[in-house]
């Protein structure tokens, strides 16, 4: 029973994602655990909790436990409210192990509808409810060994291991889409756009990842430079995701997808498209220097040079290390007969560690030479749909 408690996890969150309440993911979490150097898997106290919500803004923690017996497995939850502090009466479901998946289910209706009625459990939240019976039927069954192997997969130390293992959860349970959805990560977090194209194929439409599944391949097509598939594709992201709405409106997820529109956009030399969807990007998350580069790149190339200075300016502010922001602003300053700055600048030299930057062009390279294509293909594009909760 080793693999249980993070199977618990993973099905919580697959379940109560697109319900409501934004659900951060399994690497987030570790990722806020390791920054506040907590060990992954042992018990940590509801103080520790809330501290680990603080450093995600989460609103509220769920925690629990699982207890085998047999055949069968007991399941409790609870909801910890982060502001005010506020902790829910337990949750307990109970099945065979055989159907781990669908007591599960039942646990996350009711951890949904506790948080949907501030901690507090009216006869609604009972799994006997019509809404429970509609959210319970629409949860797939899926099979504990398939179930086995995708967590096995999870904690896999290598990628091939990682893929063996979910591979074989596939084949196990096809019509679930969870390891399906993971083996497309893995191979896109490796850049192997050819295998990851096959799998995030394979995800459903219906799917909790269709569109993250769909920004993986829009960014594969700006990868392959492919640009016309690609702008087609996240034209179709953007009315999914809600990202059409006004820029004040605008999410962190949607400004990633309104900026690789803007890239697949600037590479067909659509400039003034491409502008607006970068700048929309940028008044989202105005705390991202990718969106202001691609704006005052985007303004570059159609000859206006006081916007492209201000732009690439905010840059070198948020990111002062960046040789290709730099070489840009040099070269965006010379056409704004701004020759003191430039100077200035070119006498400071490159910036130490311009290396580290994946973007950046090579130092002794001379962005005035180059032609309005080259140009384009230096457009920052987002390989992630947010920055992640921990900053």
């Amino acid at each position: 029973m080793d693999w249980m408690g993070e199977a618990l996890s993973e099905l919580a969150i697959e379940r109560m994602a697109g319900h409501g309440p934004i659900v951060y993911s399994r690497e987030e979490r570790l990722a806020a655990l390791e920054k506040l150097g907590l060990p992954v898997y042992s018990p940590v106290s509801r103080a520790t909790m809330l501290k680990i919500a603080g450093e995600v803004d989460a609103d509220y923690v769920v925690f629990g436990e699982f207890a085998p017996d047999g055949q069968t497995v007991r399941v409790t939850a609870r909801v910890l409210g982060v502001n005010p502090p506020k902790l829910s009466q337990p949750m307990m479901e109970s099945g065979e192990v055989d159907s781990v998946a669908q007591v599960q289910a039942r646990v996350s209706w009711r951890v949904l509808c506790m948080i949907q009625n501030s901690l507090i459990a009216p006869e609604s939240c009972e799994t006997s409810s019509g809404g429970a019976q509609q959210f319970l039927r629409a949860a797939p069954k899926v099979r504990p060994d398939a179930l086995e192997f995708f967590v096995r997969g999870l904690h896999s130390p290598d990628d091939e291991g990682k893929l063996r293992d979910l591979r074989q959860a596939s084949q196990m349970d096809p019509d679930w889409d969870e390891p399906i959805f993971s083996i497309s990560q893995t191979y896109y977090a490796r850049r192997d756009c050819e295998s990851a194209l096959g799998w995030f194929d394979r995800v459903p439409s219906s799917s909790s990842h269709a569109v993250e599944a769909a920004f993986g391949t829009g960014v594969c097509q700006l990868l392959r430079n492919d640009p016309l598939r690609a702008e087609s594709t996240f034209s179709t992201v953007t009315l999914r995701s809600g990202a059409a709405a006004s820029a004040s409106a605008a999410s962190g997820d949607s400004a990633a997808i309104l900026s690789n529109l803007g890239t697949a956009l600037l590479r067909q030399a659509r400039y003034k498209e491409a502008a607006a969807d970068f700048e929309r990007a940028e008044k989202s998350d105005p705390g991202e220097p990718d969106y202001w580069f691609n704006v005052g790149l985007a303004h570059y190339l159609m000859g206006e040079w006081d916007q492209a200075v201000n732009a690439l300016r905010e840059v070198a502010r948020l990111q002062p290390d960046s040789a290709d922001a730099k070489n840009l602003l040099v070269a965006a300053l010379d056409h704004n007969g701004d020759a003191a700055e430039a100077n200035a600048l070119r006498s400071a030299g490159a910036p130490a560690d311009a290396s580290a930057q994946a973007n950046d062009l090579k130092p002794k390279q001379d962005v005035a030479k180059l032609n309005s294509t080259a140009l384009a293909k230096l457009a920052r594009v987002r390989m992630t749909m947010s920055a992640g909760a921990v900053r």
